[in-house]
């Protein structure tokens, strides 16, 4: 009878539940399972440049593929180093699986000072949905299948293992039909269908949207998780109800579908605050409504709103909103039945309403002030006009990653694709430099579609070590970096709160295009607006890594960063004059056009 170590072991338990890649930087307490990794044909190793990159890599390829990668760490710093990449994770939702090596299983509980030795299960309690610690070679696979179950159940997101070096080494007889029964189909231990809602809840739901004057739909990152949005277009198209997304919720909806008013979120600008302000019944599916839409609370929404919720995980019920019909159940099966019974009500598709036209005269008023910002002949370049030239050069397959601060805002304002699941960025942790391996990740998982990186300065420089991965693995990738020499997002925020006192926020000196040259990539620098165009061709079908560094105003900030400001502010005490001074003092805000329109949108976003 064959014997076989505890990471062979390990490493059937992720062949069965269909994972392909591995994302890992080797060390000595994990070679027992590079060396199982290495005789397993379908499967592969990424060999980054930092943990967290690794983690990062891993929560994109899971969110473009809908797979669970794994990310693989040693000891110590090696787990630690991982941190910001699953913490990125756990506040997106991505069930990525993290592994990690650890010191004998006889010097732990106490540790015992052995070097790179700590409490890794205790470090990562905060940033996991589950996370445990693999003491015995027997217990390898319900520990595996525990950490699949509840990465993948609910809501969603990253499980931990730790793995004692010694059970790795640890070598045991096993037939094939005993590891068959050891390591059965998942089916066979996690639930991979679908749940259903209540019927009559589902039937209240829609008489209620039916009734409504003014009802609003609002997509989230669960029908990004439950990849439902199929189902939730069919919804509209019968329905005919205008909708918008929550950040998280990016990509669920066509910015060209008919009932989409704007988003996501505040990123929707006037037409979505006149929405959550006035709407009488809001559905909402998959939605936790967090911070980045206003937790769905006054001032920014109505005071009256009846909330239809819809959450595949029943502790979200209630977390920020308090629902007048609350629906358990997964996202795609909800819509499907939510629609079945919308064409009880009226096989025929509901009557247009006075309601939507108004929202969608409201979304083009602003699409055209929001295009009017966008100069093409302003120096320093319009970040505007820079996302909606490279967005116009961009293939409709396109998969856009988005990396930054006002980066993210303007990345959502003019460059949002149209097919679905094709734009990601960390919404929950807002997380800076994660977009060169996301951006890695992402095209592993699909290599036969483009992948743009949107990044800002400030956050390119946290993984720019990741573009020798993309070159050395032979991964095509165009980055546009939105260069305004400075952490813009926050600069504004010393603009406005204290008067333009300014410490800390600027970045100069930095030749991106050497440090990119470094590493095997080509880089451009562009000033000029007319190159711009020539320039964002060479980003769209890429030979290797390619990089424009685009020159852009630092004076200008998008318009919906006041209404992201008002949530994470709020209770704070400010200072009127200092922010009406901070006003007059952008030069950007002395241009005419801009400042009214800037002035418009805080006063009927109020």
């Amino acid at each position: 009878m064959p014997k076989i170590t505890g990471a062979e072991l390990l490493v059937r338990c992720l062949e069965a539940e269909g994972v392909d890649t591995v994302f890992s930087i080797s060390g000595g307490q994990i070679l027992s399972i590079y060396d199982a990794i290495r005789d397993r044909r379908n499967l592969r190793l990424v060999v980054p440049r930092t943990e967290w990159a690794a983690a990062s890599m891993a929560d994109g390829y899971t969110r473009v593929s809908g797979r669970s990668a794994v990310v693989l760490t040693t000891v110590g710093a090696g787990a630690v180093s991982a941190v910001p990449g699953i913490a990125t994770a756990w506040a997106d939702k991505t069930p990525i699986i993290s592994l990690a090596a650890q010191v004998q299983s006889w010097k732990m509980d106490p540790f015992h000072e052995s070097l790179q030795g700590c409490d890794q299960a205790e470090l990562f309690k905060s940033i996991t949905r589950w996370n445990g610690v693999v003491r015995q070679w027997k217990r390898i696979p319900e520990m595996v299948q525990k950490a699949f179950r509840e990465a993948l159940s609910g809501r969603r997101g990253p499980a931990h293992l730790d793995l004692p070096v010694d059970v790795m080494f640890e070598r045991r007889e096993v037939s094939e039909v005993e590891l068959k029964k050891m390591v059965p189909p998942p089916e066979r231990y996690r639930f991979t269908g679908e749940i259903r809602g209540d019927h009559e809840r589902i039937s209240a739901a829609a008489k209620l949207l039916f009734e409504a004057k003014r009802p609003l739909v609002l997509s989230g990152g669960g029908v990004r998780a439950a990849r439902a949005w199929n189902e939730l277009k069919a919804f509209l198209e019968h329905t005919r109800l205008p909708a918008s997304t929550t950040m998280s919720g990016m990509g669920t909806l066509a910015p060209s579908h008919q009932s989409f008013i704007g988003g996501p979120s505040y990123v929707g600008g006037i037409p979505f605050h006149r929405a959550i302000k006035e709407a009488d019944v809001v559905l909402a599916v998959g939605a936790t409504f967090s911070g980045l839409e206003g937790f769905g609370q006054p001032p920014l929404w109505g005071q009256d709103i009846r909330f239809i919720v819809v959450d595949v995980d029943p502790g979200m019920i209630g977390l920020n909103v308090l629902p007048e019909i609350a629906i358990v159940g997964s996202a795609g099966s909800v819509l499907k039945d939510l629609l079945a019974a919308a064409q009880d009500i009226s096989a025929q598709p509901w009557p247009e309403s006075e309601w939507r036209l108004s929202l969608k005269k409201d979304q083009a008023a602003w699409r055209e002030k929001v295009r009017q910002e966008a100069d093409p002949k302003a120096k320093p370049i319009h970040p505007g006009y820079a996302v909606q030239t490279a967005r116009a050069k961009l293939s409709p397959d396109a998969i856009v990653i988005v990396d930054g601060g006002n980066t993210a805002l303007w990345g959502a304002t003019y460059g949002l694709p149209e097919r679905p699941n094709s734009a990601f960025f960390p919404c929950g942790m807002g997380t800076l430099g994660v977009g060169i391996p996301l951006a890695i990740g992402a095209r592993l998982a699909a290599p036969d579609r483009p992948v743009a990186l949107l990044v800002g300065d400030g956050a390119f420089l946290y993984n720019l070590q990741e573009i020798e991965t993309a070159q050395r693995l032979g991964i095509p990738l165009g980055i546009m970096l939105l260069n305004d020499g400075c952490y813009n997002m926050i600069r504004m925020a010393q603009t406005f709160m204290f008067g333009g006192r300014y410490l800390g926020t600027d970045i100069e000196g930095v030749s991106y295009a050497d440090m990119v040259r470094g590493f095997g990539g080509q880089a451009f620098t562009v000033e000029d607006p007319q190159e711009l165009p020539q320039v964002l061709e060479k980003l769209a079908d890429p030979d290797g890594v390619v990089v424009a560094d685009v020159r852009i105003d630092r004076y200008t900030s998008p318009m919906q960063l006041a209404s992201f400001a008002k949530v994470e502010f709020d209770g704070v005490e400010m200072e009127p004059l200092k922010a009406l001074r901070g006003l007059f003092l952008n030069p950007d805000a002395r241009k005419g056009r801009d400042l009214w329109h800037r002035l418009e949108y805080l006063w009927k976003t109020r």
